[in-house]
């Protein structure tokens, strides 16, 4: 027969063709963009086209395409029908080849598939173009004709065909520049587009190269005969106002339109009195007498052609004046008594013009009580009256106040009207002095900077300093500042960081100095109580300071030995790139309202114990916000010292098990102990254990380092024996994983029962144990006197074992157990502390599962309770809430590490707020939250924030310095924007989307060397925080709240209005470490831990029951009493079993039933032909075979109906019941009922 092979019935595509390929009939290829279809047999040739067109052709077009490769290039095998892209057109390959240097080269092979243009851009020399490529060049678009490579530096217009026209304004006309066509020019008050390529041709009269686009204006001012004047230049001359009609120099305009000038405007231009030997022009005005006269012709004046002269020519009469005029000297006013017109004289310097209700008179003004004045018209002498009045201003506000400083008693206001003030510095304000600006925006107050008073120019007072350098104000007692801008104060940072990490700009005198706008007034010295502030601290408001590197507001209490020390300031805002705002120094004080700074190194500074307090104010930009370092170098601080011995032993777990107390653990265990109790609280009751004393036992274990990927469960075992344990059925762990750790089992069957891990076998979940001594089961502890086998009821938990050696020869060994948490070591639990241990042992862990293994430190001491005896269990215990505490004659030395912190020697409780520092670890500080209990020259204990970590807790005896006086800033409302950007350069500014520091959260608030920040902020990402304690990000309505400060104490309920229970709240008044979860309550929040141990004995232990409606276990769904796989079938890895006997035809059947009640029995019976034997085969099944052997059949065998046959010949019984046999030689089966029927 032929082969029929149904693969041949279609096409089988083989992707791209490749060359050395066999191919068969009806195979499919893809080459260039199209597809071929195998006709012959054939392996590829090099060349396709070879193939395609053979005498016999091996390959027939199926599909027609295109294949795009992108732009064309050299040297690269294009196929027909390939489409590439080169200049501004694309072509389409219709000759298979490999391309040469340029597509020009093969214009033969290819064929234009799309005309378009490539944009080029400007035209530009030494560069390719090819057809239809397009360039800018002037104004105008061109498009190549020709492919050349260009030259030189102008465009080769023979080479391309203007494309688009267009206009570019090149300003003025300037005779050095190339102009192209489409240019546009100014020139005069004309605008003139280029006809063609020019250089250094006139616009005006050249058409040509030039057309008139626009004409226009182009104001020149007062004509001049040096001007050349171009077409459309407007001059004014005398009143009159004209335009160049054509270029000139030197033709000045006649009073009309003439070939050189067009009038445009006529007019007057006021020359105020006439005078002689003064050169007028046509359409000046002056004044004459009481009448003005108006200039008719360009003419120098004499006194033959004064405007009174009769029959002169150069003026015409403007308007004609009283003839009765009296007025003869300058200043005079004309007035009129009670008959006729008078002449009034100039009054005096500083007079006004006053009414009597009749007449008019000058006289001085009333002066007011202790009001001055400044003017930037004002003169700086010492005349009457001078300073008194608004008409006698004094000129500076330095001198005002040096006129003023002799008054130490009275209130005194000197006013300042609008204007610059540039000002010799320091300005000393006197006491009770305010200078009372006309408004912020109109009165700048600067450093002179060009003055040279004696010692250089812009030196100020010191003789050394430069003014801008200096202190702008130096302020007293009780005087104000308000209404002014303050500006070109300058400074420098110093040339290193302070000890805390500041870096702060420079003090002293000299040219290395930074200035200050406003600070308080040194005097004479610390002593000089006339500058001290003992009544009202100064005070500046409605003030701004824009400068450099300057500070703002200076507060240095350094320099007084009394007063308040103290500035205060509303409304006052820093500008001051890379300044500081507000810097307050050694222990002063300042409270600012709305003070706002931008852009400065540090925005508030408060040093060497200041205090700063403001409201709703601001830092923006800048290095850093607000920053409080140090403390008074000038205060007394309270001393203590250390306590680390005020503790009893600590016991860090009472194991519950069954309801009872199975077995206490040490935290710390103490020493110098003879007598000690327990006592146990929680819902139990009647537990029970005696102390052990010890010489020579680990009294604690620290742990050294917390390692990572420390692993612990707990689960319901499934049984066990006497030295294994089956755990739970949901464990998943592979061979080996729990090798060496600890089991403990914790409640049902075999509790008190522990033990290490031999070795671990996942397929049966078992864990061979071993004892502590190393053989075979489990220690036993508590009640527990014999181990027992775990069963199902057996909760245990599984965590590193540690193991202790060393320390000499003990005459007990010490048992540990450690505590994980979130995979790493939270502490270390004594079980029994040993004794007799002559130096400290070493502490080692078993975890096979651990990254990193953590490590502990134990410590021995005497007199250390080193186990807790068990006597009673008790009953009703809850190991959620069950705790235990020692009493007795020793203490435990503890270090303080977390929150709390004992101190021995205070004579008075300490203020909470107040800032402690311990001496081990100096460079850190502390600040006392709350003071728990205190006694007089006893023990004090407090709660401190942040947390003593233990690198540096202090030891016992250790020296502690409170102090009260350090350096706070307490901002209220306070708002931060983009800290961290730094200056103008940094932030961009104005721009302020372009910062090259991006803002730091971090540099918001700093607290230095024992200083620090208290605030409620806001920042520009809308973030709310109240210190570190509270913060919320608007932006995502997420809430932080800082745990470890967060005090709940005595408070009895949280309730939680926002988590709605139906419609109601939530309230909770427990967190409970339940893992049962047996209260079912409403009012407890649930521990992790907790949740984890419910979570595992529900799910890990088998002995409870999971009631759910449905579940979905891989591609398994359990419903109701269905079964159904997901996706695909169900298959059995392992046989199912069942006991049930089937009743109708739905039901699954066992293979006992099968055999027995449906497969019928097969037998053979065969003689042998050596022996003669009768053999017989009984077959119940497909596998299971009994054979008999026997010469003759027994009587059984006869009774069950078997007769002997002699012969060579082959029996057998079919399933159906028939005898069937086979003698030699047949070749047919003979078939007749069984003898026994």
């Amino acid at each position: 027969m032929a082969d029929f092979i149904l693969g041949r019935l279609k096409f089988h595509f083989k992707g791209a063709w490749t060359t050395g390929t066999a191919y068969i009939k009806d195979d499919v290829i893809s080459y260039g963009g199209n597809s071929f279809v195998c006709l012959v047999n054939h392996t590829g040739d090099s060349d396709f086209y070879t193939d395609l067109n053979h005498a016999t052709a091996k390959w027939e077009q199926m599909v027609g395409g295109l294949d795009y490769k992108g732009n064309w290039a050299g040297t690269t095998l294009y196929k027909i029908d390939d489409i590439v892209t080169f200049g501004g057109s694309t072509y389409r390959c219709i000759t298979g080849h490999t391309s040469q240097a340029d597509l020009y080269d093969d214009t033969s092979k290819w064929q234009v598939f799309a005309g378009g243009f490539g944009w080029r851009g400007v035209w530009a020399t030494s560069t390719s173009y090819r057809n239809d490529d397009v360039v800018k060049y002037g104004a105008s678009l061109y498009v190549c004709t020709t492919q050349h490579t260009s030259s030189g530096t102008t465009m080769d217009e023979t080479k391309f065909n203007l494309f688009v026209s267009g206009l570019e304004f090149e300003d003025s006309w300037s005779g050095s520049s190339l102009y192209q066509l489409g240019d546009i020019v100014t020139y005069g008050g004309y605008q003139y587009v280029a006809e063609r390529s020019n250089t250094n041709v006139v616009p005006y009269n050249n058409s040509a190269d030039w057309k008139l686009l626009s004409t226009g204006f182009n104001n020149t001012g007062t004509w001049s005969n040096a001007t050349a004047y171009k077409t459309g230049d407007t001059v004014n001359h005398g009143g009159h106002y004209y335009v160049a009609k054509i270029d000139g120099t030197n033709q000045e305009p006649t009073g009309t339109t003439d070939s050189y000038w067009d009038l445009v405007v006529e007019g007057l231009f006021w020359r105020s009195n006439w005078a002689t030997a003064t050169t007028y022009k046509i359409g000046d005005a002056v004044s004459y007498a009481s009448s003005s006269y108006r200039a008719i012709t360009n003419h120098t004046s004499s006194a033959s052609n004064r405007p009174d002269v009769s029959g002169q020519t150069s003026w015409n009469l403007l308007a004609e004046g009283d003839s009765n005029a009296t007025l003869t000297t300058r200043g005079d006013i004309l007035t009129r008594d009670a008959t006729q017109r008078v002449r009034l004289p100039i009054g005096s310097a500083g007079q006004f013009l006053k009414s009597d209700g009749t007449d008019l008179a000058w006289s001085y003004p009333n002066i007011g009580n202790k009001v001055y004045y400044v003017s930037t018209l004002g003169t700086d002498n010492t005349d009457s009256g001078r300073g008194t009045t608004p008409e006698l201003p004094w000129r500076t506000l330095n001198y005002a106040c040096t006129q003023l400083a002799s008054d130490t008693t009275n209130f005194k206001t000197v006013k300042i009207e609008t204007g610059t003030y540039t000002e010799q510095l320091p300005i000393k304000v006197p006491r009770k002095t305010a200078l009372i600006g006309d408004n912020l925006r109109s009165v700048t107050v600067s450093p002179d900077t060009t003055t040279d008073n004696g010692a250089g120019a812009g030196i100020s007072s010191d003789n050394s300093t430069p003014n801008n350098r200096q202190t702008m104000f130096r302020l007293n007692d009780s005087c104000t500042l308000t209404g002014m801008t303050f500006s070109g104060m300058q400074g420098q940072l110093a040339s290193s960081a302070s000890g805390d990490g500041i870096t702060r700009l420079t003090e002293g005198t000299g040219s290395n100095a930074s200035g200050s706008v406003v600070a308080l007034d040194p005097g004479t010295g610390p002593t000089d109580t006339s500058v001290h502030i003992i009544q009202r601290s100064p005070f500046v408001q409605n003030c701004s300071s824009i400068g450099g590197r300057a500070v703002g507001i200076k507060i240095d209490g350094t320099l007084h030995n009394a007063g308040f020390k103290s500035i205060l300031a509303n409304d006052f805002t820093q500008v001051l790139d890379g300044g500081i705002g507000c810097w307050s120094k050694g222990g002063s004080k300042s409270e600012l309202v709305s003070v706002f700074t931008y852009y400065c190194h540090v925005g508030y500074l408060a040093d060497g114990g200041s205090v700063i307090r403001s409201l709703n104010s601001n830092n923006s930009y800048g290095e850093k916000g607000s920053v409080a370092s140090g403390v008074d170098a000038n205060e007394t601080p309270a001393t203590a010292t250390v306590t680390t011995r005020d503790n009893e032993a600590i016991i860090g777990r009472a194991l519950v098990s069954n309801a009872g107390i199975y077995r206490l653990e040490q935290e710390y265990a103490g020493e110098t102990y003879t007598s000690a109790t327990e006592t146990i609280t929680g819902s139990g009751a009647n537990a029970n254990f005696t102390a052990d004393f010890a010489d020579g036992a680990v009294k604690h274990i620290d742990t050294t380092t917390n390692g990572a990927g420390h692993f612990t469960t707990i689960g319901v075992a499934q049984g066990g024996s006497t030295t294994s344990i089956r755990l739970a059925a949901s464990d998943t762990q592979a061979d080996n994983f729990y090798n060496g750790m600890r089991i403990t089992i914790t409640s049902g069957t075999a509790s008190g029962q522990t033990g290490y891990v031999g070795t671990y076998t996942a397929s049966t979940k078992t864990a061979t144990m071993f004892k502590e001594d190393g053989s075979a089961g489990f220690d036993v502890f508590g009640p527990t006197s014999v181990a027992v086998s775990p069963n199902a009821t057996s909760n245990y938990e599984i965590e590193p074992r540690v193991t202790i050696t060393g320390g000499g020869s003990p005459t007990r060994n010490a048992v540990a157990r450690v505590v994980i948490e979130n995979t790493i070591i939270k502490k270390f639990l004594i079980l029994d502390g040993g004794a007799g241990y002559s130096s400290a042992p070493s502490i080692s862990l078993t975890d096979p599962n651990a990254t990193t293994l953590g490590t502990g430190t134990a410590t021995i001491g005497d007199g250390v309770i080193s186990r807790w005896t068990y006597v009673a269990a008790g009953s009703g215990y809850k190991q959620e809430n069950t705790t235990a505490t020692v009493s007795g004659d020793g203490y435990a030395d503890i270090l303080p590490v977390g929150a709390i912190v004992k101190t021995s020697g205070l004579s008075a409780s300490p203020k909470p707020g107040s800032s402690i520092v311990f001496a081990n670890a100096s460079s850190v500080s502390y600040i006392i939250v709350t003071v728990l209990s205190h006694v007089n020259g006893g023990i004090t204990s407090m709660e401190v924030s942040p947390n003593i970590s233990k690198a540096n807790a202090p030891t016992h005896t250790t020296g502690a310095t409170i102090r009260v006086k350090y350096s706070n800033i307490r901002l209220t409302g306070h708002d931060f924007l983009d800290i961290g950007t730094g200056g103008i350069s940094t932030t961009n500014y104005p721009d302020l989307n372009g910062y090259t520091q991006q803002p730091d959260q971090s540099d918001e608030v700093e607290d230095l060397d024992r200083g620090r920040v208290f605030y409620t902020s806001t920042d520009q990402d809308g973030n709310f925080r109240v210190g570190e304690l509270f913060r919320v990000e608007q932006s995502t309505g997420k809430a932080t709240l800082n745990a470890e400060a967060f005090d709940l104490s005595g408070l009895r309920q949280l309730s939680l209005g926002s988590v709605a229970l139906g419609n109601f709240g939530a309230t909770v008044n427990e967190f409970s470490t339940d893992g049962t979860l047996g209260d079912n309550s409403d009012n407890a929040l649930v521990t992790e831990k907790a949740i984890r141990t419910f979570v595992e004995n529900q799910l890990g232990g088998g002995q409870n029951n999971l009631t759910v409606n449905s579940a979905t276990i891989g591609n398994i769904n359990i419903l109701g009493n269905d079964i159904s796989a997901t996706t695909g079938d169900i298959n059995f890895t392992t046989l199912p079993k069942s006991s049930i006997t089937p009743t109708v035809s739905t039901h699954l059947a066992t293979k006992s039933y099968v055999d027995t009640n449906v497969t019928p029995t097969l037998q053979t019976l065969s003689f042998d032909r050596d022996t003669g034997n009768v053999n017989r085969k009984v077959i119940t099944n497909f596998n299971e075979v009994t054979q008999f052997e026997d010469t003759l059949f027994n009587a059984a065998e006869q009774n069950a109906g078997f007769d002997v046959i002699n012969g060579s010949m082959r029996i057998a019984i079919d399933k159906a019941g028939n005898l069937v046999y086979k003698t030699t030689g047949d070749t047919e089966s003979a078939s007749e009922s069984p003898s026994n029927q």
